[in-house]
């Protein structure tokens, strides 16, 4: 069987995850391992896949986005491994670059505030607040549906990763501002509460950042945000990992289990109650 083909196959069996996290393999595959496509699969060695990475760095690209090509080939080799296709794997001799050791880029609180006074319209707000007070992907944001929104008890049911569902939690202001959109919501058959595709959404936050002057405005920005004022307001990274809706808690270690030399230093000064202070 020919690389093209497994690939195709490949795609075919990624049937739990959602359309983006699907295009997004699909992507970094095909344009990473397009000069093997004609290569039988079981024929791909490791020398072969460290060719193709010397390929991809000498494109420039950062380290994040190297391992993220990386992850991918693991994904697809793992389940041509597990279905038969291949008697070796040879991402196995492949080691992975290592990322650099600073926190993800996040949204301020000065930003956030920014945009919110940037805000042309009710719906505008709410979506900022949401996003906010949430720490909720743009998939869920965008098909959140009316009935499984709780302005009462200050929770929403959203589905971010295909059938995958889990409860985000707003405070009083996020509930003020979507009673306020819904009052002005135009009635129609559409159950969405913001009434809009996830890649309009992404737009009329582009919109409103550029508005305040904001360069940090991207949805996952507010989650990254989100996730740090847990922490600095005491929050643990156990609270923390289910708050974000994290598979394993590995995954918000490896995301915000890090600190500034600072942090670090103001939490062994607080925390560090040695005898001979």
């Amino acid at each position: 069987m020919r690389v093209k083909e497994a690939l195709r196959l490949f795609f075919e069996s990624l049937t739990v995850q959602s359309e983006a996290t699907r295009k997004w393999y699909k992507k970094r595959l095909q344009s990473s391992l397009q000069p093997l496509f004609e290569r039988e699969l079981s024929e791909v060695t490791h020398i072969d896949l460290q060719n193709r990475y010397q390929e991809l760095q000498k494109r420039g690209l950062a380290v994040s986005t190297l391992h993220g090509y990386l992850r991918t080939w693991r994904r697809f080799f793992r389940w041509a491994y597990r279905e038969g296709l291949i008697e070796r794997n040879p991402m196995e001799r492949i080691a992975f670059p290592t990322l650099p050791n600073q926190p993800p880029k996040a949204i301020s609180d000065e930003d956030i505030l920014k945009m919110l006074r940037a805000c042309r319209n009710a719906r505008e707000r709410a979506l900022v607040l949401f996003f906010a007070d949430t720490g909720a992907r743009l998939n869920g944001v965008a098909t959140l549906t009316l009935d499984n929104l709780d302005l009462d008890a200050g929770r929403a049911l959203v589905y971010e990763k295909g059938e995958r569902s889990r409860f985000v939690f707003f405070g009083e202001a996020t509930r003020k501002a979507l009673e306020d959109w819904l009052r002005e919501r135009p009635q129609t058959d559409d159950p969405r509460v913001f009434v809009l595709s996830k890649w309009t959404i992404y737009h009329v936050l582009r919109d409103i950042g550029r508005r305040a002057g904001v360069k940090r405005w991207n949805p996952h920005a507010f989650r990254h945000a989100f996730a740090r004022r847990i922490l600095e307001n005491g929050g643990n990274l156990a609270m923390l990992s289910q708050l974000m809706g994290h598979s394993t808690i590995y995954v918000t270690v490896h995301f915000y289990g890090r600190f500034a030399t600072q942090e670090l230093q103001e939490f062994h000064r607080r925390f560090n109650r040695f005898l001979l202070r």
